[in-house]
Order: C-alpha cells, then structure tokens, then sequence
C-alpha cells in the first residue's frame, strides 16, 4: 500500500511538473539575458523579445541554448537591435508593431515579409 501511495505522488508530481508554464524564464535565462543586456541592452531586448515570440507561435523551446543561438546567428535580432539602436525611442512601437505584424517562424521569410510590410508602409505614408 505505500509503495502505491509513493507511486501515486510520484505520478502525480511529474503531471503537475510537466503542467507548469512553459514561459517561465529560468534563472539561467534570466541571468544570461541580464549579462547581455550589460553590454548590448538592444541585443538583450531583441533576443527576449524573439525567444518569447517563437515560443509562443512557433512552439520553440525558450532555454539558454535558444537563447544563445539567437542572440548569435538570428539575423531579425540583429535587425530589430539595430532599428532600437539607430531610431528614436518614441518610434520604435511602429518597427515592433512591424516585426510582430510580418512575424514567420522561418527567419528568411520573416525578413521578407517585414521588408513587404514596411514598403506598403511607406507607400501609403507618400500616398498621404
């Protein structure tokens, strides 16, 4: 009878583990993002706010290791970083709101896109 009960919370803790919410950052997450926010706080920003978004449409896994490869060879981080570096504050909701209207979980397509997604923008703005 104990070993069913022990089975029984065994059982039940792993449920409840896998139950847990996925977006949650880690301590190691949190600490690599803070490291990098130090000396690239742009970068820092970009890379957060991509690893949330892929995780949340494209299923991806948001860990250390995600992390780290985005904050390396994602090209949308280097281009989102660079509009945050290069524009004012006050317009960057309009690139953000860009990059989430274009947003494809293939990083090809998705530079596509916002390039799309910019040039109808500018076109309806000369329009204006």
């Amino acid at each position: 009878m104990k070993v069913l009960r022990y089975l029984t919370s065994v059982c039940i803790a792993l449920v409840l583990a896998g139950c847990q919410s996925s977006n949650v950052e880690s301590t190691s997450t949190q600490n690599y993002l803070s490291e990098l926010d130090k000396v690239a706080p742009n970068h820092a920003f970009m890379t957060k706010w991509i690893a949330q978004a892929r995780q949340e449409k494209c299923a991806a896994p948001y860990t250390i290791e995600a992390l780290k490869q985005l904050s390396e060879s994602d090209p949308m981080v280097v281009i989102g970083a660079s509009f945050r570096e290069s524009i004012p504050r006050s317009e960057f909701p309009t690139y953000l709101t860009a990059m989430k209207q274009s947003f494809d979980c293939d990083s090809e397509q998705w530079i596509k896109r916002f390039k799309q997604y910019l040039g109808a923008c500018c076109k309806k703005l000369d329009r204006g």
